[in-house]
């Protein structure tokens, strides 16, 4: 690999089937990374408790970085239909990427590529910051949103299949190639 093409994979996503959890798939090798000593940034689903009887159960991400839990649901009651993700708090768990690049981290990890970055909305902005930055960013895409994701990152992006071989393969050298690591709480 070239020198140019090292700059082009700042962003990869795994290519994840459509009836895998992007957070639990993620969450290994998420904990792989720590382990190693890597510092990352980003937000991951969160476990939460089962949702009661008849009502959904509610959508929480984790801010890699500082541990905050942020719930991203709205409660419609055990009746409602349709989406009900509260962009407020979407945008508020978003915050947590810019924090993640101010901070200097290895790799910001992002659970998902989804719908709402797809039409142009979500975390897409926070995405293109974290590349601006220079920040390698891992997350994941289910295959109707492929496309979308190919002409979002363009020749910036790298699709991973869906084995954790190659999906730490690419993080190690990723992160590898962060210029610099400080952990949270410091400066230089």
């Amino acid at each position: 690999m070239n020198r140019d093409n090292e700059l082009l994979a700042n962003f990869a996503a795994v290519a994840l089937p459509p009836d895998v959890d992007a957070g639990d798939w993620l969450q290994p090798v998420i904990s792989w990374l720590q382990a190693a000593g890597h510092v990352l940034g980003g937000i991951n689903t969160a476990e939460v408790a089962a949702a009661v009887s008849g009502s959904r159960r509610p959508m929480v991400l984790r801010d890699l970085l500082s541990g905050e839990y942020i719930k991203i649901s709205l409660d419609l009651g055990p009746t409602a239909a349709g989406c009900a993700l509260d962009t407020g708090q979407l945008a508020r768990a978003g915050q947590a990427i810019y924090r993640a690049i101010d901070a200097g981290v290895a790799l910001i990890v992002v659970n998902k590529f989804g719908a709402q970055e797809a039409a142009g909305a979500g975390l897409r902005d926070e995405l293109l910051a974290a590349g601006a930055a220079g920040v390698p960013v891992l997350t994941s895409v289910k295959p109707e949103l492929v496309d979308a994701w190919r002409d979002f990152v363009g020749e910036l992006g790298e699709l991973l299949p869906p084995d954790r071989v190659h999906v730490e393969a690419w993080c190690r050298r990723a992160c590898a190639r962060a210029p610099m690591q400080r952990t949270p709480g410091t400066s230089e």
